[in-house]
């Protein structure tokens, strides 16, 4: 399908705006993945 990953991101080292890291306890393997396709 040609899908183009525009962001892959673990989630344990996410920042909230407040400085807190609201899924610090999040696995290393766990990802937040944002895939870009054109058509």
């Amino acid at each position: 399908y040609e899908y183009k990953v525009m962001l892959d991101f673990q989630v344990n080292t996410y920042t909230a705006p407040d400085s807190t890291k609201p899924f610090g306890a999040a696995p290393d393997w766990q990802k937040a993945i944002c895939f870009w396709r054109t058509v």
